[in-house]
This record gives C-alpha cells, structure tokens and sequence, in this order.
C-alpha cells in the first residue's frame, strides 16, 4: 500500500516534529506533505495554498484540494486527510482500517467526534482509497450544508456534508481522558489535540463546563505541544504501547 498523508496548517509549526515522530513509529510506504498560505520555517515537503479565505472552514477547504490535487496526480493507492494536531499511535493502523472498512462494507474511515455532539464524519483523520476519490472530495468540499448536533442544533463544518452511511467511524476510546473535548484518542489508533492551531473552543464547551469547569484552562503554545509526547500517549491509552520512557 502507497499512501499519501497530507494536513493543512495555519501556522503552529510545532505539530510538525510531533506527527512527524509519530508517524515514523506508525506508519510505513508514505508520503507526507504541509499545505500552508506561508513557507514553514523548516525544511519540509511543502505545497503552497493557492488562495485564503475568512472563514476558518473554507480556508481548510483550500488546503484540502491542494491535497486533493496532490493525491489525484500521484500513484498513491490511498490518502490521509489530517490535521495538523493529530498523528496515528498504533503500528498497522492502515491495515487495521483498511480491513475494517472492508468488513463493514464501507467506504472510507473518519472519526465522528461525539465528545463534540458532532453527527458527521470529521476530516482531522480522514482516510480513503483512490477509487472513492470522486465521490468524496465533491462532497467534502461543499460546506454550504448543515447539519446538526445532538442537542438539536445546527452544525456547520468541513465534513458535514460528507456521506454517513459509507463511513466507518472512529469513536473515542481513551482509557483516561484529561479532557472530555480534547486530547482523544480515535480507535486506540489516532489522536487528536483538538483547537490545536486556534484558540481553544468547541462546540459542546459550554455542555462539559458545566460538570468539568477546571478542564479548559490551557493554551496550546511550544511549550503545551511538547508535552505531547510517548508518555502523555501512553497515559491515554493506559498501555506502554512507546516505551521510550520505561
């Protein structure tokens, strides 16, 4: 299996050294690349977003089909769509979805953040094979539809209008969770930081603050990121799956 992985950033250059570590741990065949509005201050495969925009959700969608456009050009079987505060955790991930998605008679794999009250398939660690690149990319990249939340209200996001009923969903599976919102794991193969190159906010904020106040008062600078280590992963699997601190 080819793959091509490919996360838009908006600046916070620190995740690169964490995926990048991660993603040596995890994953094999692949070819990993950064789509950003500016060149990063490192040396990297780097695709430069044609335009920007406003609006944080199309702003994603231009980076999104430049590796759309990455991915349709190179002779990779399969694509990961990831954001630039995620990376897999488990050796194998590809196979392990790949068969999944075959056992469930499904298209493609994406977490559904229900922590976040979302309904829809998320693109923070989308992944797919060639032959689906048609149906999902349209879709993906048309965010005028909404949809909604599981209190009932409306929810506007890149994914929304992504296919549900070909997905086959990663649901958090942390063993110990810090954070109700954030710092999930998907699967016991993938994490997400979650508002990792923005300022901490999501939509169910005001749902878990209620019951867990003192669980958002944290900043993601250099400092935060670095703590995202094999440790900090192992705590949150509760396993000593990266044992370079035994």
């Amino acid at each position: 299996m080819k793959l091509v992985i490919g996360s838009v950033y908006h600046e916070n250059w620190g995740w690169y050294a964490v995926q990048q570590k991660f993603l040596k741990l995890t994953t094999d065949n692949y070819e990993f690349f950064i789509v950003s509005k500016d060149k990063p201050p490192f040396e990297c495969n780097w695709v430069k977003k044609k335009k920007g925009n406003q609006n944080i959700c199309r702003d994603h969608v231009e980076g999104i089909k430049a590796i759309y456009e990455q991915f349709n050009a190179s002779d990779a079987d399969y694509c990961l769509l990831m954001d630039s505060d995620a990376f897999p955790v488990k050796k194998y991930w590809t196979e392990i979805l790949t068969e999944q998605i075959k056992n469930f008679d499904k298209k493609y794999a994406a977490p559904i953040r229900m922590e976040n009250g979302d309904t829809f398939p998320h693109v923070s660690f989308l992944f797919f094979n060639k032959k689906y690149i048609d149906v999902l990319m349209p879709r993906l990249c048309d965010i005028d539809k909404t949809g909604f939340n599981f209190l009932g209200n409306n929810r506007l996001d890149v994914g929304t209008n992504l296919p549900k009923d070909t997905v086959f969903p990663l649901l958090k599976s942390n063993k110990y969770s810090p954070n109700p919102c954030f710092h999930t794991i998907y699967y016991d193969m993938v994490y997400h930081c979650g508002c990792g190159s923005r300022s901490i906010n999501m939509e169910f904020l005001d749902y878990w603050k209620t019951i867990r106040p003192n669980d958002f008062n944290f900043e993601v600078d250099s400092k935060f990121i670095s703590t995202i280590n094999e440790h900090f992963i192992n705590r949150l699997l509760q396993c000593e799956r990266f044992n370079r601190f035994l």
